[in-house]
Order: structure tokens, then sequence, then C-alpha cells
């Protein structure tokens, strides 16, 4: 799951609750496709964003709901399924901003999920937890690059924001074991 750029705001500092749900940033993301090609000077950054909004933004939709299906198929199995979710932050913000930003995208993202996947239901087969990592985490671009540092020192603002390495700070990873 990835985000847009949140510009920090003093009312949420310390607020992990998202102002919206997930599906309406997601929306907002897709929107701003011409913004991250314009502040992406070069043609191999362009095709870089463009690559990044079709392979992993535009698909998101379809894959957690595929997901989903996987889990709910398991549970019916009578299968224990432990979810893990990851929430990290690109460095712009302070330390402390990004750590509260990751955990509001994990609500999000937690809210959105379960939207989808009745908790209840299957409570008694079904452990989920929560990792804000804020911008200590370390991550991979889709074209396979990386490891690299969210806290990484960019050249420039627009940089920092728009390149795809910041791109794939934003975000919340999930990961999920199956237990027979």
């Amino acid at each position: 799951f990835y985000f847009d750029h949140d510009i920090p705001k003093p009312s949420n500092a310390s607020n992990p609750n998202p102002e919206k749900d997930y599906l309406s940033d997601l929306s907002d993301y897709k929107g701003r496709l011409g913004d991250y090609l314009d502040r992406n000077p070069t043609e191999d950054e362009k095709d870089a964003v463009s690559n990044f909004f079709e392979n992993y933004i535009n698909t998101i939709e379809n894959n957690t709901t595929k997901l989903v299906e996987k889990i709910k198929t398991a549970l019916d199995n009578n299968a224990t399924v432990n979810i893990e979710m990851f929430g990290s932050a690109s460095a712009p913000a302070s330390e402390s901003y990004n750590k509260t930003l990751s955990e509001r995208r994990l609500n999000s993202v937690k809210e959105y999920f379960f939207t989808l996947l009745d908790k209840e239901k299957y409570a008694d087969r079904l452990t989920i937890s929560y990792n804000p990592q804020g911008e200590n985490a370390k991550v991979y671009t889709p074209d396979g690059g990386g490891p690299y540092e969210c806290t990484k020192d960019f050249a420039t603002r627009d940089e920092e924001i728009y390149s795809t390495t910041a791109m794939a700070c934003r975000r919340v990873r999930i990961k999920v074991q199956e237990k027979e």
C-alpha cells in the first residue's frame, strides 16, 4: 500500500488517526501522477515514475482483494493466520512526525482491510500486529534498487518528495503467515 507525500501539519503531529479513508487517499495519489512526472526531469526518471504508478499504485486494489480472498479461504479451512503490518514514511518531516504518520497509514490500511475481511468472524484464528517504523525502514524501489534507508539525504527537496526512492518509503507492507 503506497501513499502520497504528506505535508506536515501541526494538527497531525501526534494524531495517529487517518483524516480520510485509504481509497480516498489512493484516488488523490493517482490523480497526482502529472505532478510527479513534472518533478522528475529525465526520461529515465519519468519512466520510473510511470512504472511505479502503473505497476504498483494502480494495482493495489486488485492485489488487496486477491490477498483478502486467500486469507478468507485459509481461515474458512480452519487455518490460523497471522498478519503483520509495517508502516513507513519518507524523511522530509521530523522523526516523531514520521512515526505518527506511519501509525496513521497503518490505521488507514487496517480500516480498509477490515472493510474486506470480517475480523470478528475469524477472531479466534486471526492475529494482526502493527509496527510503525516511521523513517527507520529499509525499502527497495520497484526497479529492484536498494535497500535504501528512508532517511537518505537527497540533493533537492523535489527529489526528497517525488523520487521513486522517496515514493517507496511512503507505504504499508503486509506480511501474512498461515499455520495449518
